[in-house]
């Protein structure tokens, strides 16, 4: 309705037509026309839903439906949107965090399964790879790209390709694209991943953050052994809070509650207190649009006082007066 225009007045219509006009020329989009006539024929396609281009009766049955239908489109559907909204993210940082589990604990069986070969160093053992069965040795000098891609952690680029066959023309590739790397000296090996994810520890911590973590593991040792006191005998003391408390109010001072007189019962009925009472007719401006307060009663649904108000510009485009709003508010 609000890209539609359908709630628009004649003039509000008209303003932001050529608004929309005047920015479609400036673009380079438009024909070549007057600006007025362009501006109507935009009207023109806005009035085809426009709200008050229907029925007097049709508009009141549209203000009863959706006065009826308020609490179910709007409050419940938009709390129920919101819900799956969130429930769809829960579900998405679920999956993400099972995907990073995965992931390192893949990492973590790696290490363990390739920290068992031998690396090689040396040209000469490069040589005794290369050297024998053509398929144990494809195999083999693979190993040695694989325990520096996974345990030594040598970035895949600085790698040359692991391939798929075991052919002689394989090995000799394997084994001439390994001579760079292996005339690369390898760094000291680190150590093997943690199979959850957690954060390492770091390998050169300061004297600071050695004492900080140690205060640290201390202050949690100390809850520890506090909580296992308190629940030795499998019944919890709560110690009382030392803070001072708030005294409750005398009764004659606290205003009386009302309370249903069964569970599910509805609370009775009450009239607006004379203050309430008296805001009927006043106005007020709020987002730059001028509101009324038309009635101020009790709401059976929400079960209490509610204030009706209504957009006064909108009213008296729409010709439509406190009583007939007062009759459709009752019906």
């Amino acid at each position: 309705a609000s890209m539609l225009k359908a709630f628009e007045t004649e003039g509000g219509k008209h303003a932001k037509a050529k608004v929309s006009v005047l920015k479609k020329r400036k673009r380079g989009v438009g024909g070549d026309g007057s600006v007025e006539k362009e501006v109507e024929e935009l009207v023109e396609q806005w009035d085809a839903t426009s709200f008050f281009k229907l029925d007097r009766e049709k508009r009141w049955a549209i203000i009863k439906d959706v006065r009826r239908q308020y609490e179910t489109l709007v409050v419940k559907g938009g709390q129920e949107r919101a819900e799956a909204h969130d429930a769809a993210r829960v579900e998405r940082l679920k999956a993400k965090s099972e995907d990073h589990v995965a992931k390192v604990q893949g990492r973590c069986l790696k290490y363990a399964e390739f920290d068992r070969v031998a690396p090689c160093t040396t040209l000469d053992a490069l040589a005794i790879l290369a050297t024998g069965d053509a398929k144990k040795c494809a195999e083999a000098l693979r190993d040695q790209i694989r325990l520096r891609l996974h345990v030594y952690f040598v970035p895949k680029s600085e790698l040359p390709l692991i391939g798929d066959g075991d052919g002689a023309g394989e090995v000799e590739r394997l084994a001439s694209s390994l001579q760079a790397v292996v005339a690369t000296p390898l760094l000291k090996k680190p150590p093997p991943p943690i199979p959850y994810p957690v954060r390492p520890a770091h390998p050169a911590p300061t004297s600071g953050a050695v004492a900080l973590d140690i205060e640290h593991v201390h202050k949690i040792s100390a809850a520890i052994t506090e909580l296992m006191s308190m629940t030795a005998g499998g019944v919890i003391k709560a110690t009382r809070s030392s803070a001072p408390r708030r005294r409750a109010a005398p009764a004659a001072a606290r205003p009386p509650s009302r309370k249903r007189s069964a569970p599910g019962a509805s609370l009775a009925p009450r009239a607006p207190t004379p203050a309430q009472a008296s805001l009927v007719g006043e106005g007020f401006v709020e987002d730059h649009v001028e509101w009324k307060v038309l009635m101020v009663g009790w709401c059976c649904v929400l079960e209490e006082i509610v204030v009706w108000y209504y957009d006064v510009e909108m009213a008296i485009d729409a010709e439509l007066s406190e009583e007939e709003m007062e009759e459709a508010r009752k019906a």
